[in-house]
């Protein structure tokens, strides 16, 4: 019964810190002066997106410790 408990509450503890989220909020603007919207905001791990707004603000829910990659239709890499 003892060993039922234990491995109860390690399964409860383990699958609460795995799902904690978080919500980032943000403003992305070019060269830090220029606002820019209609930006796609991607969290790698959660898998959650978002475009930010007229007013180049943004937020998106991710994990702990996750990558959030910035992608413009505008802008693109150069080599």
């Amino acid at each position: 019964m003892k060993q039922a408990i234990i491995v109860m509450t390690g399964l409860f503890l383990s699958i609460s810190v795995l799902a904690q989220t978080r919500v980032v909020h943000g403003k992305l603007t070019t060269f830090n002066t220029y606002p820019v919207q209609n930006i796609e905001v991607t969290s790698k791990k959660a898998k959650s997106k978002t475009i930010s707004d007229s007013h180049e603000q943004f937020s998106i829910v991710c994990y702990e410790n996750d990558i959030i990659k910035i992608k413009s239709k505008t802008f693109r890499a150069v080599s």
